[in-house]
């Protein structure tokens, strides 16, 4: 599985703007497959996930990313993923 696989589930969890205010960030349910696997967060409105937290088909909670200039990610945004990735999978 990789994050280009993940698939937004539903309305947003949680919805803010990067620190320097130039793009929007929206935290989702990700699901593969049909089966939601973690949570994720997406940049403006793109399709694919930029960082995720998720199971993977072993049982494994794994994180998948993309880390660039453009797609900024703050330790704000790692608690957030680590908070309802917590809720989700008690």
């Amino acid at each position: 599985m990789e994050r280009e696989d993940l698939v937004k589930v539903g309305d947003p969890l949680f919805e803010g703007t990067t620190a320097d205010g130039t793009l929007t960030k929206r935290f989702y349910y990700v699901a593969f497959d049909g089966k939601v696997v973690g949570v994720g967060l997406f940049h403006n409105d793109n399709a694919d996930c930029t960082f995720a937290f998720i199971t993977d088909s072993s049982g494994t909670k794994t994180i998948l990313g993309h880390l660039s200039s453009g797609y900024t990610i703050d330790r704000f945004d790692m608690v957030q993923l680590g908070r309802l990735y917590a809720m989700l999978f008690k």
